[in-house]
């Protein structure tokens, strides 16, 4: 098992930037470009943008869902819905001039509209489908009008490089790569061909991907029986090469024998990688039952994991 340290306890959401809790606590509402030190924020019916004091610069009336600034090129796509059915896409630049705008059938895509992401100087548009995993779009801007790409029912997950994306399937146990301009697949990893797969009989279900480099991810599964669990996996040899977890909270066996972690989800925010810790609580009293959900949250430096890792990997390698 490689063991990572360096792990801290934080007292706010990793995803919110300290401070933004003046703005709401829902990270999906709320974007941040460092470089631009701008702030933006979805409310009642408006999407407002802020500079680094946090004094309003200016403001679009609206029902908007998402949105995301897009630092390459100075864009914020925003998401506002216009009917039960549809909703729109729009693209602003910084100085709050409309560059592009487009309707976008919501039921085409199956569900419900969950985030926008940037990918390079494009965005993924994401939608959750429910049992069917998520499904999305491509969307970027060519000659002032937006295109947009479907690319199935998958996650887009990061850039490997500039020129490869990497999507996920947690329904098929897929994780894709794609090229980033025109989402040609230029590989496909199935998980269930692998002896880790084979080994858990179906308890192996992909939950999430954190591309360390271009062949080594950090893989989580979950299961009934055994919750969440972090692996190492060579995506240039399809390899599970060991189990990850975080110094203090080791997996740990239950009470019937399978094997769990309390880490339920490891996120790449910025340039860090933060732990979520997740316990369900019952409150049970005559009257009434209350269940409540306890959350910490602990972040460690993106390279030093890397390094922990990779330092691991080589170790193992040579015994």
């Amino acid at each position: 098992m490689i063991i990572l340290n360096g792990f801290k306890e934080i007292n706010f959401d990793p995803r919110l930037i300290p401070g933004a809790e003046k703005f709401g606590k829902n990270p999906d509402k709320i974007d941040f470009d460092k470089n631009a030190a701008l702030l933006g924020c979805i409310g009642a019916c408006k999407f407002e943008l802020f500079n680094v004091k946090k004094e309003l610069i200016w403001e679009i009336g609206g029902d908007f869902l998402h949105f995301a600034f897009v630092p390459g090129c100075a864009q914020i796509w925003l998401v506002k819905k216009t009917s039960e059915l549809a909703c729109e896409l729009l693209v602003y630049d910084y100085e709050r001039n409309l560059i592009a705008k487009e309707e976008l059938d919501a039921l085409r895509s199956g569900g419900a509209l969950v985030w926008v992401k940037p990918l390079g100087t494009a965005v993924a548009v994401e939608f959750d489908c429910g049992p069917d995993g998520f499904s999305g779009y491509l969307a970027r801007l060519e000659n002032g009008k937006i295109k947009a790409l479907p690319y199935g029912e998958n996650v887009f997950l990061s850039l490997l490089d500039g020129e490869q994306a990497l999507f996920m399937s947690s329904s098929k146990n897929l994780a894709f790569i794609a090229r980033a301009s025109d989402l040609r697949r230029l590989r496909e990893i199935n998980f269930d061909e692998t002896q880790l797969a084979r080994s858990l009989d179906g308890e192996f279900l992909l939950n999430g991907i954190i591309p360390l480099s271009r062949s080594v991810w950090l893989v989580t599964s979950v299961s009934f029986a055994s919750g969440y669990r972090h692996y190492v996996f060579d995506a240039q040899n399809l390899r599970f090469i060991d189990e990850a977890a975080i110094e203090g909270f080791l997996p740990y066996a239950q009470e019937w024998g399978y094997v769990r972690s309390e880490i339920t989800a490891l996120k790449l925010i910025d340039d860090k990688i933060a732990a979520f810790w997740d316990k369900i609580t019952k409150n049970v009293t005559k009257k009434n039952k209350e269940t409540q959900i306890i959350r910490r949250y602990f972040t460690a430096g993106f390279a030093d994991v890397v390094a922990q890792i990779l330092a691991a990997v080589e170790l193992g390698d040579k015994r």
